[in-house]
């Protein structure tokens, strides 16, 4: 689907590719209209949560009533993405200090940040202005006219709900239904927010703790938390290689706990 860069001004002859999946069950009957998904991020894939959702987790009576429709926001995924920096450096940013703690790791983390940020600029420029959530929304808009639906029926989850919301404030009369899951609160700082996320993951953590350690043959001992500590630290020093004898590259504090926090959701 094809939409403007700058919705505000739609002539100026610039256009992004929104790349659409559609799944439609074969015993659909009685058709509601689409459920329109979006999983996040910002950076989140909304046609492979589609099909993720449509092939493994969402009940029948939904597939039978509804289409089940994702797309990659603009400049992510397959919808004209945004390539600011080489891979080698995007392993960078990854195993930078998660926790920094001295002054050196903050600024080493505080540089690589900056160093992505000027290198994104220095490739599109001006342009980033319209890869944003008040776009994202325009587009959400014409592809529920697109799809043919009268009004839009959408389930969002972590920044998808901000997506869903601001939808509904710029398009009151466009809602069908929405599902928003772990809502972003907009009113609070991201430092706020960060903790608050923060809170949700070591909750989520603890849960998880719990119900290994009763078994008595949890993989992580009897600390879990201990457990998940010592690797980052010790991955710090001597990195874990990957399960692939074909990639060299090694994992270090910062993809572990990425990796934990990933596996909590």
């Amino acid at each position: 689907m094809k939409v403007p860069l700058d919705w505000a001004n739609p002539t100026n002859g610039k256009t992004v590719s929104i790349t659409v999946l559609r799944v439609r069950s074969a015993s659909e009957h009685d058709r509601l209209g689409s459920l329109v998904i979006n999983p996040g991020g910002p950076g989140g894939s909304g046609t492979e949560a589609a099909l993720e959702l449509a092939v493994s987790e969402l009940p029948q009576a939904i597939l039978d009533r509804f289409d089940i429709v994702g797309f990659d926001p603009r400049g992510i995924g397959l919808s004209d993405p945004l390539n600011c920096i080489p891979a080698k450096q995007k392993d960078a940013e990854l195993n930078t200090a998660p926790d920094p703690v001295s002054d050196a790791q903050w600024a080493a983390v505080v540089a690589e940040d900056t160093k992505v940020a000027d290198e994104c600029y220095a490739t599109y420029g001006s342009d980033l202005t319209f890869y944003s959530t008040t776009e994202t929304v325009r587009d959400m808009e014409a592809l529920r006219a697109k799809l043919g639906d009268p009004k839009l029926t959408y389930l969002g989850y972590s920044y998808g709900t901000l997506l869903g919301a601001e939808y509904a404030s710029a398009y009151p009369d466009k809602v069908r239904a929405l599902v928003l899951d772990g809502a972003v609160d907009p009113t609070i700082s991201t430092v706020d927010e960060d903790k608050t996320q923060a809170a949700g993951f070591q909750l989520a953590f603890s849960h998880y703790a719990a119900a290994c350690t009763k078994t008595g043959k949890c993989a992580l001992g009897n600390d879990p938390e201990g457990f998940v500590q010592n690797l980052m630290a010790t991955s710090d020093k001597n990195p874990v290689p990957s399960g692939d004898s074909k990639d060299k590259r090694g994992v270090e504090g910062g993809a572990v706990l990425l990796a934990v926090i990933s596996a909590l959701y």
